[in-house]
């Protein structure tokens, strides 16, 4: 079950509460803060979303990690399929042009 961000009509205090989302669309409960107003239900900016850290040493984040996974296998997917079908059609000296080749016909790291 997730957390759910609750804020109250009155104060505008947020309070956090682990349940179903269901029952938190219907969860009413008397702010403990100013005892005149009622907790309801608020929808999380996705500004305000925390990230989940993998490491907190050095600060990486999932997304972080995830961007860079993807960047790797679109690079190393290039490399395999559509490099070798571009230079067959246009020859070497297109992937010299375009620097993905090395003078001598290579492929770049």
């Amino acid at each position: 079950m997730p957390f759910y961000s609750f804020k109250c009509d009155k104060c505008n205090s947020l309070k956090r509460h682990l349940m179903t989302l269901d029952r938190a669309k219907a969860h009413f409960e008397d702010c403990e803060a100013c005892d005149d107003g009622k907790l309801t239900y608020t929808i999380p900016k996705p500004n305000a979303v925390a990230k989940e850290t993998l490491d907190e040493y050095r600060g990486k984040s999932v997304e972080m990690e995830l961007t860079r996974k993807l960047e790797d296998r679109s690079h190393e997917h290039f490399k395999k399929t559509d490099l070798p079908r571009l230079i067959e059609e246009h020859g070497t000296e297109f992937g010299i042009r375009n620097g993905w080749l090395n003078a001598d016909g290579t492929v770049k790291e």
